[in-house]
């Protein structure tokens, strides 16, 4: 192809869903990565009413297997006591997800083909006012919350959002941010 300009046309069709990825070859021959993402970061959320329910879930945006022997999650309860969750011995595939659950009972494996997931039996504490944190190696690199402010937040303009709802990243984000403020933002636009 010669030209720089590349025009996609989507259905005229309701209900149905397009997606498109873009390869880069350069002139040596060596081409992009579909994948570009820097690292594992927390993707999803659920604070639910039933606490069978509620997962932290990581994705990984990168290119390759990731060995999450040098990741942990800490869970801060409004509390103060700290969940350190220890993710040794555990994987995630390159654009695959891994779930942390209450139980091995908890409805959302029933929606999963083959899910990758631990159990932690203290994620039923989870009330929506609970700081999760990723760590590499020791050193933050997302979060879901404020440690030092354990209240039920409002994300998005939506007032306690943090309680009871399922929080979903939005699908251009390609890495953590340790700026809850930011992360949260305070309209759909800027969340």
């Amino acid at each position: 192809m010669s030209s720089s300009q590349i025009i996609l046309e989507a259905s005229n069709e309701s209900n149905i869903t397009c997606s498109a990825s873009l390869v880069v070859v350069d002139a040596e021959g060596a081409s992009s990565s579909i994948w570009s993402g820097d690292d594992v970061f927390i993707s999803e959320i659920a604070e639910a009413g039933s606490s069978t329910n509620s997962y932290v879930e990581l994705y990984n945006g990168t290119s390759e297997s990731v060995d999450l022997s040098s990741y942990s999650v800490t869970i801060v309860r409004n509390n103060g006591t700290e969940y350190v969750i220890d993710l040794s011995g555990e994987s995630i595939a390159s654009g695959s997800t891994f779930l942390i659950i209450r139980s091995s009972s908890s409805d959302i494996l029933d929606l999963l083909d083959n899910p990758n997931y631990i159990t932690f039996s203290n994620l039923n504490k989870m009330t929506g006012d609970d700081a999760v944190e990723l760590y590499k190696d020791g050193e933050l690199i997302d979060t879901f919350g404020d440690r030092n402010n354990l209240i039920k937040w409002d994300i998005a303009g939506v007032e306690d959002a943090s309680q009871n709802h399922t929080l979903v990243r939005k699908n251009f984000v390609l890495s953590g941010n340790t700026d809850w403020i930011q992360s949260a933002g305070s309209s759909d636009v800027d969340a």
